[in-house]
């Protein structure tokens, strides 16, 4: 009987003719890159930047231009972040490099703490065996990323890219993202390759429409 009241309500709302306005949401899921050159022997710095050009690039012109220009920014979450490499198979002699990351600024956020990285033959290099190998089938994950090593990332780092990313595309900041890596190698041996830092984030834009039902939809303030 409820419901049966409610679509009777929401009929006389139609039928009169009255208009509210309402949200209408278009979600972008992006992954962003951030590589690492290397060629280092013992303990290494390394920076890597997304200017903010690229960040808007990445969410925008591979999408409608259009779509920034009807709908408004709401939100952008952050969905994981991975980290893998490859090496130079003729140079590298390095069997595996220990890295951690932080957000660079002011003041920097710690995004990822110490993790391992593995020279697992050919020319991969990722992360601990321990977290990328099935231990049933003995096969590689290669998309093993931090939202499953829970000690590795950092909540502070997160927040803080999560908040330089949403800032860039409502336009309050231009300086982009810059993530420093610092990473050992063990003594006598050398890294020379590139590791890669992906970052995988949604954006939720909004407009607001004019309709005659509010039925299932979230009305615009």
């Amino acid at each position: 009987m409820k419901k049966q009241l409610i679509l009777l309500l929401c009929l006389a709302w139609a039928l009169s003719g009255c208009t509210t306005y309402v949200r209408i949401k278009w979600n972008i899921t992006k992954t962003l890159n951030l590589p690492y050159t290397i060629d280092k022997t013992g303990t290494f710095v390394s920076s890597s930047v997304l200017s903010s050009r690229a960040i808007r690039d990445a969410f925008i012109e591979s999408n409608s231009p259009t779509l920034f220009l009807s709908y408004q920014f709401e939100n952008l979450s952050i969905n994981s972040f991975n980290i893998a490499g490859t090496v130079d198979p003729q140079s590298n002699t390095a069997t595996q490099v220990n890295v951690n990351a932080v957000v660079n600024g002011a003041s920097p956020k710690p995004l990822l703490n110490s993790t391992r990285l593995i020279y697992l033959g050919k020319n991969q290099l990722l992360q601990d065996v321990n977290d990328i190998v099935n231990g049933n089938t003995g096969e590689i994950n290669n998309n093993a990323s931090y939202s499953t090593t829970l000690t590795a990332i950092n909540i502070v780092g997160v927040q803080e890219v999560q908040k330089i990313l949403s800032e860039t595309l409502n336009g309050t900041q231009s300086s982009g993202l810059q993530v420093n890596l610092t990473g050992t190698v063990p003594p006598g041996q050398r890294l020379v390759g590139t590791v890669m830092l992906t970052i995988n984030a949604t954006v939720t834009l909004y407009r607001c429409e004019e309709t005659t039902t509010l039925f299932g939809l979230e009305s615009c303030d």
